[in-house]
């Protein structure tokens, strides 16, 4: 899909950064430019994550994004974006959008990252690696997770059966739920077990003992 937008003179952002500080939680219309921004990341047919070298944003649009993981998008935009919950959404996108369909590889860091740094990451698409669980639920919802000595908030979209004491890898976007931060896993395929909990299990050993009558 390819839609051709003209920006005026001065535009209102150039970059994702940039776009991000001007929004409030009243809804705004913004045109702007961005320079070689990637659809990093497709949730579903409502949601996509678009980065350039500043940051992400998650666009969010209930009627359907129509975006592939790697396209790009330069030039002239208008959107629709809003701060809601904490979390800055574009709701409507005028674009030129190019490239088909292609893999994106997340980027790799640790919970330690995560935690010190959440405005850098929000809506980033990230990978962590062995993360120990100090939750077991065999449900959708929150697993604490800890690496080294920081722990963080792990939700899971969809019911994955995960043990205290397994270490996983997960993917997913970086979130906000309330004033919880977290790594949102959107998929059952992006969180997985490499190590799973010590089982321990003990059998009785059978002993004679001579009884004496008294």
């Amino acid at each position: 899909r390819s839609l051709t937008v003209s920006a005026p003179a001065t535009p209102d952002f150039t970059t994702v950064a940039g776009l991000k500080a001007l929004l409030g939680e009243e809804s705004a219309t913004l045109t702007g430019t961005l320079t070689d921004a990637v659809v990093t990341f497709i949730a579903g047919t409502s949601d996509a994550v678009i980065k350039d070298a500043t940051g992400s944003i998650l666009y969010h649009k209930e009627s359907g994004h129509g975006l592939l993981q790697g396209q790009t998008i330069s030039g002239d935009v208008i959107v629709d974006a809003v701060l809601y919950n904490g979390i800055n959404e574009i709701t409507d996108l005028a674009a030129t959008v190019e490239g088909e369909e292609s893999a994106v590889e997340p980027e790799v860091v640790t919970l330690a990252q995560l935690a010190a740094d959440y405005a850098t990451y929000e809506s980033a698409y990230v990978k962590v690696v062995g993360v120990t669980s100090q939750t077991t639920t065999t449900t959708k919802g929150n697993i604490t997770g800890r690496q080294d000595a920081t722990d963080y908030i792990i939700y899971t979209n969809v019911a994955i059966p995960v043990n205290a004491g397994d270490i996983f890898t997960a993917e997913g976007t970086v979130t906000k739920y309330n004033t919880t931060e977290e790594l949102k896993v959107w998929k059952s395929a992006d969180l997985t077990v490499t190590t799973p909990a010590p089982f321990l299990t003990a059998t009785p050993a059978t002993k004679t003992i001579n009884a004496t009558e008294t």
